[in-house]
């Protein structure tokens, strides 16, 4: 019986096939080898510091070199992109009153409506005195 492991999926920018390939020989050696395992481990987590590094520098001097052009808006939107600052969109949800995402957009249009209703009652007693005013009092 062959184990193969499955290569691992690049999730993040800062992953590199060799990284990659010593992950996949770092999960065969699991359960076979540990002290390999931990060697293996411990040269994966040193590469990725490395690259790291050298991916924060270039990030760096290609920001400082649109501060340097006074290019305000690549500027920006690469601290944005390094920083990982994002605008989230909202999700508009509505919840009921036990709580419940309502997802119908019949119930939804119930709500809304219970809320107009509830927003503009009336709860004044009718006043039958009431005249208008005669063209003389203006």
């Amino acid at each position: 019986m062959d184990l193969k492991a499955e290569r691992p999926t690049k999730k993040q920018r800062l992953m590199t096939d060799d990284i990659l390939d010593l992950m996949t020989e770092r999960v065969l050696h699991k359960n076979i080898n540990p002290e390999q395992c931990c060697r293996l481990n411990t040269e994966v987590r040193a590469r990725i510091r490395i690259y790291k590094a050298d991916w924060y520098s270039q990030e760096c001097t290609e920001i400082e070199k649109f501060g340097r052009k006074h290019d305000m808006f690549n500027l920006y939107k690469k601290v944005k992109e390094v920083t990982g600052l994002q605008k989230w969109k909202a999700t508009n949800s509505s919840v009921d009153e036990s709580g419940k995402i309502i997802s119908d957009p019949e119930e939804q249009l119930m709500k809304w409506k219970g809320y107009v209703e509830r927003l503009f009652a009336d709860n004044r007693p009718e006043n039958h005195k009431w005249t208008p005013p005669q063209d003389h009092q203006l």
